[in-house]
């Protein structure tokens, strides 16, 4: 007949033994100690429990000239003390707060019996249930039953199998259940050999459930959760933490260590909704070390020295078209970003969490939204985009609250509406499109803000009358007091081919005609080039500078332009330069207070253009209609100058379209950095378009920007998905 079970043996005593007893004989020549700690329990188990719920028993072997001397300690954390003073268990089963005593309420239940190791002069006494203990070397006297690293760390929790960086001797562990009992909660973290916290991160898992271990590389770090969960129905009945269920997943999650967060999500959208390819079309902006990135649906925050993340907010969208993000906008400590279906998003700038959300347009008509916010004063502004049948509008928001502060409609909205007249009716002018889906800018002397607008709906076919569709392909200035507008010039009357006038203008001053003045250029998409005076609107320069262009009939006296119908969508065909995608599209200009000139791309493509719906009361949005493209007259760097419109120089991009990147950056030190058609970032001479440097990076996509940090400049730029970034050598 078997004996009866004993359970685990207990030792329940510390012990000093000056001079083991050795087998054989240790070399002389080895010296210094092996720790190792283990469960043992303080009073006999309570039945059901497990032998892994016993105290924290360290034991060392230190050898010396040939000799070795034991000594052996509890930890004397929380819960050995409060039950050495009361003579009895008071956490009689392992990791279940529910039978514990009423007395050792708020205590920590921490056993520290799975690890021990060594750090910054001390030991660690581990368990995954609690923080570390810390001990003596030497004494192995408990120095600290709650260690906390001098308050650095957060986690209710750590891990007994942290791991070392062979090269830094960092420390890199984790916690689970990192908030207290039952949440799913993990604190990941890294301290360097001294104990000062490098970085940490929090992350959520799956379910509450066991992290036993995890790997560390040079770059990433690799948690697993598996489905052995909190059961708190067994529990509540007096059982032990962990129960297994089979039928959960285990998951697997990386992230690049140095504390790269995975994103903070927000939005409305299906939680298993498409992703969209991240594309950098933005501006970064870069505000006290810190650069902040856009894409669709993405918002990051970057350190601006060596571009690790700090931040990702993740949109989860309900649709839209997510063809670009042009930037975020900042006010004070606030982000702000807009999603392509059509919220407007305040973030925290430190740490990404959202504030508030606004819906700026309306998802079920089809609108997206996709240009930066600009902030002026207190006045957030933000316009539309929409290829339907809809009315183009910029709006004021209130960039603390979020509140409309004003609405102007880019076409006219009811009878008595100034431009009315230039439309068959007023049904027609109200789902005219003339969408500002590009940023504009600000001129702080007058307060008024300049932006231009798209093309008019439908954009190839009948149904506009013959009008010019008041206010689409407009220059439009409006005070941002009051959201009146103050002028208008129409670069486009009647445009017929989808070339919006929407591109980002610029603001300059010089002389013209012996007099100073103020002024506001734009190279249009539909390959002219125009001066105005940006105080009252007063047109002073209208030139082609597509040097194919070829659908002009006439110019008037005040240089707006007269189209040749025949260049219209015909059935038998059209050939017309540029193609719908313009002679620039969307990419940003640059202009030279040094050398005085207007940079822009400028593409020379041919397209014939067919018309498909010759019903008169037009075709929805962008149909009826077909474009074959045909040819090219080149691609070109093209230097204006813009108090005349004259083309000082051409610089030709190789290939059949390309060239240009993603917009100019002109700098102090007379250079125009821009993207060539063979995947190179390009810095040329500003005066003659020379190339001097180059690197290869892929297609540039956005327009490249500089800034100072630590005394040092930087060059920023983004090809597709990637940020470069290169600073100049002294």
């Amino acid at each position: 007949m078997a004996a009866p079970s004993r359970g685990p043996q207990l030792f329940r005593v510390e012990m000093d033994i000056a001079d083991c007893e050795v087998e054989g004989k240790i070399p002389a020549e080895i010296s210094g100690a092996f720790f190792r700690v283990g469960p043992d329990a303080q009073f006999p188990l309570k039945q059901g429990n497990i032998p892994f719920d016993g105290e924290g028993h360290v034991s060392r072997f230190r050898f010396e000239n040939g000799r070795v001397s034991l000594k052996t300690r509890f930890v004397r954390n929380e819960r050995y003390v409060a039950q050495e003073k009361a003579g009895k268990i008071l956490f009689p089963m392992y990791r279940n707060p529910y039978l514990d005593d009423p007395s050792v309420k708020g205590k920590s239940r921490g056993t520290h019996n799975t690890h021990i190791i060594h750090h910054n002069g001390r030991l660690l006494a581990l368990k995954e249930d609690s923080p570390p203990a810390a001990l003596d070397l030497n004494t192995m006297a408990t120095l600290d039953p709650v260690y906390r690293f001098n308050d650095q760390l957060k986690s209710a929790t750590f891990t007994a199998h942290p791991k070392l960086d062979s090269k830094s001797g960092n420390l890199i562990g984790f916690g689970y259940e990192a908030k207290g009992f039952n949440t799913n909660d993990v604190n990941v973290f890294e301290f360097t050999p001294q104990g000062k916290k490098v970085w940490d991160v929090w992350v959520k898992v799956p379910y509450v459930g066991m992290l036993h271990d995890f790997a560390v590389t040079e770059n990433y770090i690799v948690l697993y959760v598996i489905p052995m969960k909190i059961d708190l129905e067994q529990m509540e009945k007096g059982g032990i933490h962990w129960s297994w269920w089979s039928g959960e997943p285990t998951y697997f999650g990386y992230f690049r260590r140095g504390g790269a967060p995975p994103a903070i999500v927000g939005g409305l959208g299906p939680a298993d909704g498409p992703v969209v390819p991240a594309n950098i079309k933005g501006t970064p902006l870069m505000i006290d070390g810190t650069l902040y990135v856009t894409t669709p649906d993405n918002a990051w925050a970057l350190d601006a020295r060596d571009g690790h993340e700090l931040w990702h907010y993740f949109w989860r969208t309900r649709g839209g078209t997510p063809i670009a993000n042009r930037g975020a906008g900042i006010w004070h400590d606030k982000i702000y970003m807009v999603t392509p279906d059509n919220y407007l998003v305040s973030l925290e700038s430190k740490t990404g969490k959202e504030r508030w959300r606004k819906e700026v347009a309306d998802f079920n008509q089809q609108y997206f939204s996709t240009a930066a916010p600009i902030i002026v004063g207190d006045h957030l502004l933000i316009g539309t985009g929409n290829d339907l049948d809809s009315p183009g509008y910029l709006q004021s928001l209130d960039p603390d609250t979020g509140e409309m502060q004003w609405r102007l409609y880019t076409v006219p909205m009811k009878t008595g509406d100034p431009g009315l007249e230039t439309w068959p009716s007023l049904e027609a002018a109200r789902y005219g499109g003339g969408h500002p889906w590009l940023p504009g800018v600000y001129d702080p002397e007058t307060k008024l803000y300049i932006f231009g607008t798209g093309n008019p709906i439908p954009a190839y076919t009948a149904g506009r009358g013959e009008g010019d569709n008041l206010y689409t392909c407009t220059l439009i200035a409006v005070n941002v007091d009051t959201g009146r507008m103050a002028w208008h010039y129409q670069t486009s009357p009647h445009d017929m081919h989808d070339w919006d006038s929407a591109q980002t203008p610029v603001l300059f001053d010089a002389v013209i005609k012996g007099k100073p003045r103020k002024l506001v250029a734009t190279a249009a998409r539909n390959g002219y080039f125009f001066t105005l005076d940006r105080v009252t609107g007063e047109h002073l320069v209208t030139t082609k500078y597509g040097s194919a262009t070829n659908w002009v009939k006439s110019i008037a006296p005040n240089g707006s332009l007269r189209r040749d119908p025949m260049k219209d969508a015909l059935v038998p065909g059209a050939i017309v330069s540029p193609g719908s995608g313009g002679t620039i599209n969307w990419e940003p200009p640059a202009y030279s207070p040094d050398t005085k000139l207007f940079y822009v791309s400028e593409h020379n493509g041919y397209s014939l253009y067919y018309l498909t719906d010759p019903d008169p009361r037009g075709s929805m949005g962008l149909g009826g209609h077909e474009e074959v493209e045909v040819g090219t007259g080149g691609d070109f760097l093209t230097a204006i100058d813009p108090t005349t419109g004259t083309v000082v120089w051409r610089r030709p991009y190789l290939g059949f379209w390309g060239g240009g990147g993603g917009g100019m950056l002109t700098t102090a030190g007379k250079l125009v950095f821009t993207g060539d058609a063979g995947g190179n970032l390009v810095a040329y001479d500003a005066a003659t378009g020379v190339p001097v440097w180059h690197t290869h990076i892929g297609y540039v996509s956005n327009p490249p920007t500089t800034y100072l940090l630590d005394g040092r400049q930087y060059l920023l730029v983004a090809a597709g998905n990637t940020l470069y970034a290169f600073w100049l050598y002294k």
